[in-house]
C-alpha cells in the first residue's frame, strides 16, 4: 500500500486498502491511507468522511497519527490534529512521543499556556531537556 501511495499510484493503493478494509476491517490507519488517496485524488466529501471515523476511533498510534496529521493539515483542520493528540495523551499519558507531539501540536495553533503545561510535564516525567 505504502509503495502504490509513494509512487502516486492512488487507484492501486485505493484498491488494496479496499481489500485490508473487507478482510482487517474499518482500522484507523487504513482509513487514514485511504483518506490520503481520496484527498489526493480531489474527492473532499470522501476525505471528511474518513477523517471523521478516524477522530471518533481515537488511534494512540504514532503511524495511525501521523499518517492522518498529513490529511488533515492539507485540509486546514490543524485545531482537530491537537484533539487527536490531546485524546491520545489522555488516553497514554506516559508516552513521550505523544507528548511532544502535542507539544508541537499547541504551537501550531499559538496556544502558549498549553504549550507551556505540556513542557513541564514533559521535563517532569522524563527528565529529558532537548
Amino acid at each position: 500500500i505504502y509503495d502504490a501511495v509513494d509512487a502516486g499510484n492512488f487507484k492501486n493503493a485505493n484498491k488494496l486498502i479496499n481489500s485490508c478494509l473487507e478482510k482487517y476491517g474499518r482500522k484507523p490507519l487504513l482509513l487514514a491511507l485511504l483518506a490520503i488517496c481520496f484527498q489526493r485524488t480531489g474527492n473532499a466529501a470522501e476525505v471528511d468522511k474518513l477523517c471523521e471515523e478516524v477522530l471518533e476511533a481515537c488511534p494512540t498510534d504514532t503511524l495511525t497519527l501521523s499518517t492522518i496529521q498529513v490529511v488533515l493539515r492539507s485540509i486546514d483542520r490543524v485545531q482537530d490534529i491537537t484533539k487527536l493528540h490531546e485524546l491520545a495523551v489522555a488516553k497514554n499519558p506516559k508516552d513521550e512521543q505523544l507528548l511532544t507531539a502535542l507539544f508541537f501540536s499547541y504551537g501550531r495553533e499559538y496556544r502558549y499556556k498549553e504549550q507551556q503545561q505540556t513542557s513541564m510535564k514533559l521535563y517532569s516525567r522524563f527528565k529529558n531537556i532537548r
